[in-house]
């Protein structure tokens, strides 16, 4: 075999192997709670900002997160009521962060406080709740954390707590955030 159809051979062999290639694709989770084996879709986001929260380190936050048959109702930029039927988990956060959920990891504080920033305390779940009804077994967490990250707009929130019952209750959720300034 002469050079020249050596080298043909080479060409045509890479374009097989390159024209095999193809990008490969992220995949992100679905944004959901899983709790006693079974997955719950969360499709919405809000934080509510309380600012500087003396004696305790930084800002006082709560972070609520929800499935879409939940609805928060508002009047003049203020949480009015929350109702529908649903799934909800949320969390009371110290954060460094002003108007926006800080990134970093979270830890359940059982303290009386005050509370340090990077700590959570107050906390629950709720699986199939009805809002109006007010009809709902209450989880509520005694340790775990929070991990929160920041893409563009949108919040990358994972968690893994343990719930006073001792079950685990894990979930993540990507999307952004509605904020609601309470201070």
């Amino acid at each position: 075999m002469n050079i020249f159809a050596k080298c043909q051979f080479a060409i045509v062999l890479f374009s097989f192997v390159f024209a095999g290639c193809k990008d490969e694709e992220v995949v992100v989770p679905k944004s959901n709670l899983t709790f006693e084996g079974k997955d719950y879709e969360l499709a919405n986001g809000i934080l509510i900002d309380f600012g500087k929260f003396p004696p305790h380190e930084g800002s006082g936050q709560e972070l609520f997160l929800s499935s879409s048959g939940v609805t928060v109702h508002e009047t003049a930029g203020k949480i009015d009521s929350i109702y529908g039927a649903g799934h909800a988990i949320f969390f009371q956060l110290f954060t460094a962060g002003v108007g926006e959920l800080g990134e970093g990891e979270y830890t359940f504080d059982y303290s009386q406080g005050p509370f340090k920033t990077g700590s959570f305390v107050y906390s629950y779940a709720v699986f199939n709740a009805d809002f109006v009804k007010r009809a709902e077994n209450i989880y509520e967490m005694i340790q775990g954390t929070v991990t929160v990250k920041k893409d563009k707009t949108d919040y990358v929130i994972t968690f893994d707590c343990i719930e006073d019952g001792g079950k685990h209750i894990t979930g993540f959720f990507k999307g952004p955030l509605k904020v609601y300034d309470e201070k």
